[in-house]
């Protein structure tokens, strides 16, 4: 066998092992509290978004708790570096639909909503863990 193709058999092996790896990284344990001017978000979401875009993680904030988890693979996340968006809206007892959601008022600042504009950053270790925001104006 030619240096040449043994080279690029290794070449290829190290990026399938490496690919394989993230894949296989297991998900973690990931809640915590979200609290606005000290008062828990009545209802809401949250979601953790990696620095590269990549398999984002989100979760339903009810009564100011929350827990990680994808669409892909259920509950948890994995470990990294997130930025943070959480949003957060009044609720009305005449409210009961998502077409309605345009009605509804924002429950805390419209920065929020967004990861990139929220300020809001996590750093999941291997064991995961509990994050809790305050959230104030």
């Amino acid at each position: 066998m030619s240096l040449l193709i043994r080279c690029s058999c290794f070449a290829i092996g190290i990026t399938l092992a490496g690919c394989s790896q993230a894949e296989d990284s297991p998900l973690v344990s990931v809640q915590g509290q979200v609290l606005f001017n000290g008062q828990p978000i009545s209802k809401g979401s949250i979601s953790f978004v990696p620095e590269d875009l990549a398999n984002s993680f989100s979760g339903n904030v009810l009564n100011g708790q929350y827990t990680l988890g994808n669409r892909e693979s259920g509950k948890g996340a994995l470990p990294g570096k997130y930025r943070v968006a959480i949003m957060a809206w009044e609720t009305s007892p005449t409210t009961t639909n998502q077409s309605s959601m345009s009605q509804q008022k924002e429950a805390i600042p419209r920065k929020f909503f967004d990861a990139t504009t929220s300020g809001l950053e996590a750093i999941i270790p291997p064991e995961g863990g509990e994050f809790n925001f305050e959230l104030t104006p």
